[in-house]
């Protein structure tokens, strides 16, 4: 990217998931119920093995090595639909993946939210991260 940016320009690596806070417990479950359909096991999370390096550790090491990290925190209040639908826009739920396992995650699902949410309104709390790389003498102009 080094050649491509604008020497004033910078990169931004964007990251967003659930905040570990107790308004988003019922995330675990959901997650459980995605995976034992898509038998996606990286769905949550992130599980990162002994050789994985840190997005900061790369820049660190760029052409924009001056790094700045800022994290925005949003409560949101859905229903029921806008889950489902989450879940079937997903690659590893959707409809077309899942084949005829699709009713039966919709249905474990819905039975799932009136379980967590009996007025079937869903609230989470959403941690979105951006890393900006700039160029030492991006810094200094």
């Amino acid at each position: 990217l080094g050649a491509l940016i604008e020497p004033r320009g910078a990169v931004v690596h964007f990251h967003t998931h659930h905040a570990d806070v107790p308004a988003n417990a019922w995330t675990e479950r959901f997650r459980d119920l995605r995976r034992r359909y898509s038998g996606n096991r990286h769905d949550g999370p992130q599980e990162h093995g002994e050789r994985w390096v840190r997005h900061e550790a790369f820049m660190l090491r760029s052409p924009f090595r001056c790094v700045e990290a800022h994290s925005v925190f949003e409560e949101r209040t859905f229903d029921a639909e806008t889950l489902v639908d989450r879940v079937f826009s997903m690659s590893s739920s959707s409809r077309a993946r899942l084949d005829g396992r699709a009713e039966a995650l919709e249905r474990d699902l819905r039975a799932l939210i009136r379980e967590i949410a009996p007025d079937e309104r869903l609230t989470e709390v959403i941690e979105s991260n951006a890393l900006i790389g700039r160029r030492p003498d991006a810094q200094e102009a």
